[in-house]
């Protein structure tokens, strides 16, 4: 059984910094790959048809997708340990067993299609060569990652609901655990959901009237405060993640409703200053900014292969 325990410390840092992913069966692949709609030139998914895939303990084989020729992994293969029960697998791991683990192959395939959906366009070719699933498992990424239409944001059945107040005490949970209004969320087992209010989901963005379709990024006002020397200053005084806190803050002053781009933001951010360790990544934006502030309103939206999300109306923090 594959658990964060077992699988270490270091292995667990190096599936954050994708260096590998869990690659699901390929028969609940096909499940879900037939339950999308064709529509044009795209597929995309429709709730209705989703497959119901029960919660149990799948096998899933370990994929590297970054540089692990220098990284050997160790097995036990007997029950009890003996000096010759163990065979170490060396990269690209062909040899070594699948793997046993309770994740669900809804979140293994959405996680691998991020990873994929963010290298470079060479090194996923690559990887679509050597394992033609990986075309499947980007296919239902993108179709399970596309924007919502006009319907859904008239449809309140897609806001998350969330527990009333003399349901369950959730004094002791902390803000991981609760929505935008501090209310605890409640999810079935193997689900997750986005720490939104409902009316953040039923209310269409205010750059559009309701039942038009999202416009691209390139459209939408981007906020352009510039710090000054002062603010420079201060800024390089701090440590991150407070220099990340004190910078975010200071862009959405001037503008509370402004928008931008994940990519655009992330670029922002690192012409002014950037530590290397501290956001690796564009996508690494998203979730910093829905862990400093969690009251923010953050809508992703689908463009094209690339991930974009839009950050709107950021709560000023305490500097």
């Amino acid at each position: 059984m594959l658990t964060s325990r077992i699988a270490g410390a270091s292995f667990h840092v190096m599936h954050v910094q994708d260096f590998w992913a869990l690659l699901p069966p390929q028969d609940i692949v096909a499940q879900y790959m037939t339950s999308l709609v064709q529509v044009g030139s795209q597929k995309i998914a429709k709730r209705e048809a989703f497959p119901d895939i029960p919660n149990e303990v799948y096998n899933y084989r370990f994929l590297p997708l970054r540089d692990m020729q220098n990284i050997g992994i160790t097995r036990q293969t007997e029950f009890l340990p003996t000096r010759n029960g163990f065979t170490t697998h060396m990269y690209p791991f062909k040899t070594m067993p699948d793997l046993c683990s309770h994740i669900h192959p809804k979140f293994a395939i959405l996680e691998l299609g991020r990873k994929l959906s963010e290298m470079p366009a060479e090194v996923a070719k690559r990887h679509l060569e050597d394992c033609p699933l990986l075309d499947d498992i980007f296919v239902l990424f993108r179709a399970w990652t596309s924007r919502l239409s006009s319907k859904a944001w008239d449809d309140a059945s897609y806001a998350p609901a969330s527990v009333d107040d003399d349901e369950e005490d959730d004094s002791d949970m902390d803000d991981d655990h609760k929505d935008a209004n501090g209310k605890a969320i409640a999810t079935a087992q193997g689900e997750t959901r986005k720490r939104f209010a409902p009316a953040d989901l039923t209310t269409p963005p205010a750059n559009r009237p309701r039942g038009e379709e999202v416009v691209p990024s390139t459209t939408l006002d981007k906020p352009n405060y510039e710090l000054n020397k002062e603010e420079l200053a201060e800024l390089n005084k701090k440590a991150e993640p407070q220099r990340f806190h004190y910078w975010l803050a200071k862009m959405f002053i001037s503008e509370p409703d402004g928008e931008i781009s994940q990519t655009d933001f992330w670029v922002k951010y690192k012409d002014t200053y950037a530590d290397e360790h501290l956001v690796s990544l564009a996508s690494d934006i998203l979730r910093k900014v829905t862990d400093i502030y969690p009251r923010a309103k953050v809508m992703a939206l689908r463009e094209d292969s690339t991930t974009r999300f839009i950050v709107r109306g950021i709560a000023q923090r305490k500097l």
